[in-house]
């Protein structure tokens, strides 16, 4: 390990445009000392020789195959060198005075995960969907940000310009130590995309470690260029994580009072797409809840791993957690911004015991 050096660690599958955008933004960085590592998942598109070509001083990893975002971080952390590390998505780029501000609030805080704030890189003005101004997660495992509510994204305007503990921070850009790594893993390759970042943040939590968002670090993100293309894979790895993001970190007791109303919202997510026409949507849905109990061994097996990281009391857990279902406040309740849930339940928002 190496002192004070920070680890950038990018995994990358195909889009030669948006590892140039995201590599030049990088050499502007005004924190030294820095790497650079990009994992390349078995790119097709000549984006191995464009990095070797125009960036030789990035570390280039190859994989035969495609690892996903979990596995290609998890191979990339492993070769790294650095006291910090940083997950980066490859189609963001990044402000010059990024990581002074991450590193600095690393080093003079007792703060396990670091998030910044991500802003739209096609509208900059507004928050960006994957992290917006940190996250949060409603007791069925149900995310949303500050700065973001489903598909609706609020313009930046100063209102989150406070540093404050968060529940999870986004994947996009999740800053980190090796200290933290070494004690609780890193991704889990299992997830291979989807809810890799809020459990990873979880088993931080579990630990009784704090996961912050800074607001003076600042990144800009295009956004899902690979899942609309797969619209099934990304469905089935979202409904089918969701389900195991919950088996492996809850304590039974939090299992048995959340699971039947979550299976219960699952099926009716699942006649609602079939009846609105999106049977791929529909049928994900099905497929993702079948593959639990053909795969229970090994899910319980990620889970004993898992409960065997806690320090913290479940009671603490749960009240971390937001109490009301955050798709019941958007769709029924009118809820459309973060603002509205403090408004909703202000007396959640000032017992947090993590802020």
């Amino acid at each position: 390990m190496k002192k004070n050096l920070v680890s950038v660690i990018i995994p990358h599958y195909n889009g030669v445009d948006f590892i140039d955008q995201c590599l030049q933004s990088l050499t502007k960085t005004t924190y030294k000392p820095f790497e650079i590592i990009v994992v390349d998942n078995g790119s097709r598109d000549g984006s191995q020789s464009f990095i070797k070509k125009h960036y030789p001083q990035v570390k280039l990893l190859q994989s035969p195959k495609n690892l996903g975002y979990a596995g290609g971080c998890t191979f990339g952390y492993e070769h790294s060198t650095g006291e910090f590390i940083v997950f980066l998505n490859n189609d963001t780029t990044v402000d010059k005075h990024w990581l002074t501000h991450l590193v600095k609030t690393a080093q003079t805080q007792n703060i396990a995960i670091c998030q910044p704030k991500v802003l739209a890189l096609r509208k900059p003005t507004h928050f960006e969907y994957a992290g917006a101004a940190g996250g949060y997660m409603d007791r069925w495992g149900y995310v949303f940000c500050r700065g973001r509510l489903f598909d609706v994204c609020e313009k930046d305007e100063g209102q989150y310009d406070q540093q404050v503990d968060i529940f999870w921070a986004s994947g996009v850009c999740l800053f980190t130590k090796r200290s933290v790594l070494e004690t609780i893993g890193a991704f889990d390759p299992y997830f291979f995309m989807y809810f890799e970042e809020e459990d990873l943040c979880w088993r931080a939590h579990l630990q009784n470690q704090r996961v912050v968002f800074v607001p003076g670090a600042k990144i800009y993100h295009y956004g899902e260029k690979t899942a609309k293309k797969y619209p099934f894979k990304k469905y089935y790895y979202f409904h089918r994580n969701h389900s195991i993001l919950l088996l492996k970190n809850y304590a039974w007791s939090s299992l048995l009072r959340v699971l039947p109303k979550k299976f219960a919202l699952d099926m009716v997510m699942m006649i609602y797409f079939l009846f609105k026409g999106q049977w791929k949507r529909s049928v994900s849905i099905f497929t993702a809840t079948l593959f639990l109990p053909f795969h229970l061994v090994s899910i319980l097996k990620l889970r004993k791993q898992t409960q065997h990281l806690r320090k913290r009391d479940e009671k603490e857990i749960w009240n971390m957690l937001y109490p009301k279902n955050i798709a019941l406040s958007y769709f029924l309740r009118d809820k459309k911004k973060f603002t509205d849930l403090l408004e909703e339940s202000p007396a959640y928002w000032k017992q947090l015991p993590y802020r």
